[in-house]
């Protein structure tokens, strides 16, 4: 039986051990913050106006914006990969917010717009969005993030299959991938493995749907984490959406090699694009390595 000293020491340890995972936190959060500062302070800074702003979900707000003045040599000058995030500066909120973005280069080299989705929460840049944010906002936008789709990059290039794998919010940055390689990539094989927690968190599915329409080879699997969750109506249902499988649980070893095998990603060339909560992307890191995948090709960026 454990002594009560030994119970004091236990409690002692985990609070220390709490203590310290907040203060390494803060001072991410705060190395962040400096360098989304200087880096804003460096140029590529430009003012956006919103042209939408409607709640996608229950919990995140979809905001589509473009550059306020379409005709300056700012505007003409924005450029990026899907999957790359913004530098938020919003009015009167003292913290830079980093969001992903949605939308893909070829479809805003056609509509000049960017679509991003703010999770609600208490930090201030989600509060703006979700409290103050309307259509004919104005705030200053920065391109940033160094994990992205380069279709140009010899590796990429040569993939002839995708596999991505989404939890919750970090659907974003992979929907603006997959509406690229619809574009650009309409022949390869593309598999996404999306989790969230219940059905109405679910964002972008009807339009990542549409994207694998006329795709044999476009899958999408969704995963519903949450105890109890009624999974929405299969693709052979009346209403049910196509190439869209849903499954309750969360994603196991056992079914990602299945996917795994599906796809043909364990033999090269299948680039593996992964964005989520941080205990999901290293759980399917380590499950990937298990199964044999080359870590090399498999590109995801931890969150802060």
């Amino acid at each position: 039986e454990m002594s009560a000293a030994a119970a004091t020491a236990d409690s002692s340890a985990d609070s220390a051990a709490a203590a310290a995972k907040a203060e390494n936190r803060a001072k991410r959060q705060q190395y962040k913050q400096a360098a989304a500062q200087e880096a804003a302070m460096s140029g590529g800074v430009i003012k956006v106006v919103v042209t939408e702003a409607v709640m996608a979900t229950p919990t995140v707000k979809q905001l589509t914006f473009r550059p306020a003045d379409p005709e300056s040599a700012a505007a003409a000058a924005v450029s990026f990969f899907a999957g790359q995030w913004i530098d938020a500066m919003l009015p009167d909120v003292p913290v830079i917010g980093g969001y992903s973005i949605a939308s893909s280069p070829s479809a805003f080299a056609k509509h000049g717009t960017i679509v991003i989705g703010v999770k609600a929460s208490d930090w201030p840049p989600a509060v703006w969005v979700h409290e103050k944010c309307t259509e004919g906002s104005t705030f200053d936008v920065r391109i940033d993030g160094k994990v992205y789709l380069d279709l140009s990059d010899a590796q990429v290039a040569a993939a002839k299959s995708f596999l991505f794998v989404a939890g919750g919010i970090g659907i974003s940055p992979l929907y603006g991938m997959l509406a690229e390689l619809a574009e650009q990539r309409p022949d390869t094989r593309v598999h996404l493995i999306y989790s969230v927690k219940s059905p109405d968190e679910l964002l972008f599915l009807k339009e990542m749907a549409a994207l694998c329409a006329g795709r044999p080879d476009w899958q999408i699997d969704v995963y519903i984490t949450g105890a109890g969750a009624v999974l929405p109506k299969a693709e052979k249902e009346e209403g049910g959406l196509p190439h869209v499988t849903y499954n309750a649980g969360r994603l196991g070893k056992d079914a990602l090699s299945r996917h795994l095998q599906a796809l043909g990603a364990t033999a090269p060339p299948t680039e593996i694009y992964m964005c989520g909560p941080p205990k999901m992307s290293d759980e399917v890191l380590v499950t990937l390595g298990e199964l044999g995948v080359d870590r090399h090709r498999v590109h995801f960026e931890r969150w802060w």
